[in-house]
């Protein structure tokens, strides 16, 4: 699941993992979530439930499970950014899913901007609609409701159980360190099985840069990302 940009799944970083993982033999569905890339914008800006951006990804789940070349007991849901926020939410919900990456989740949401008394939050909303290229704006009472209940920050209480879904939080290393203590705080509150990496010398797009129609991007960074996913994935469960 990708972040907020509107390139939706066609950033370059999304290829760059959808490539390096099906060449390992994953089955990979990238989708464009509702409002962003070539997916349609939600109906309705005035009824939260057209924001509805874990059903989405159960539905993408739906699909993958019907397909004859997926292990319906080997679901696992990676989401990056905003993607990680939902990701989450999916996955609090959502017993299919059988392993849980999040790459760079959302972090510090309510510090950041998640109310209107907050400096940032007017940027924050208008972001996102610029970015879905919405023409009519979200009302405030629809975009707190919608968008309060995704931040990973939001589920404290699931990740404290010890039978939640086995999670790798992923962060880079030049990311800013408030948010690296703020996701290692959050790690350090989980229960279960938990794992946390982070990317050396990488930014919060493991650097990997769109170009016009170019992917520039670290290999290194890459390639470690990419081995912690499949790690990961493909440990026993405790």
């Amino acid at each position: 699941l990708h972040g907020s940009t509107p390139q939706g799944r066609k950033l370059g970083i999304y290829r760059m993992m959808g490539r390096e993982l099906a060449a390992l033999g994953y089955v990979v569905l990238a989708i464009d979530q509702r409002g962003f890339g070539q997916s349609d914008n939600p109906p309705d800006v005035q009824d939260v439930h057209s924001f509805d951006y874990v059903s989405d990804a159960q539905n993408g789940l739906s699909y993958l499970e019907s397909r004859p070349d997926v292990d319906a007991e080997m679901l696992f849901l990676i989401g990056h950014s905003f993607g990680g926020d939902v990701a989450a939410s999916t996955a609090v919900i959502d017993n299919r899913i059988a392993r849980l990456v999040l790459i760079g989740p959302g972090r510090r949401y309510m510090e950041r901007g998640g109310t209107p008394d907050v400096a940032g939050y007017g940027y924050f909303k208008r972001r996102q609609m610029r970015y879905m290229f919405l023409w009519q704006a979200i009302p405030d009472d629809v975009f707190q409701t919608y968008r309060m209940v995704l931040p990973l920050e939001s589920h404290l209480d699931y990740f404290a159980q010890l039978d939640h879904v086995p999670v790798l939080l992923v962060d880079g290393a030049l990311e800013s360190e408030a948010d690296k203590d703020f996701l290692q705080t959050i790690f350090d509150d989980m229960q279960g099985e938990k794992v946390y990496r982070t990317l050396a010398n990488a930014d919060h797009y493991a650097n990997v840069a769109n170009v016009g129609p170019l992917i520039v991007y670290d290999e290194t960074a890459v390639s470690q990302l990419i081995h912690e996913i499949d790690t990961f994935l493909m440990a026993e469960s405790d």
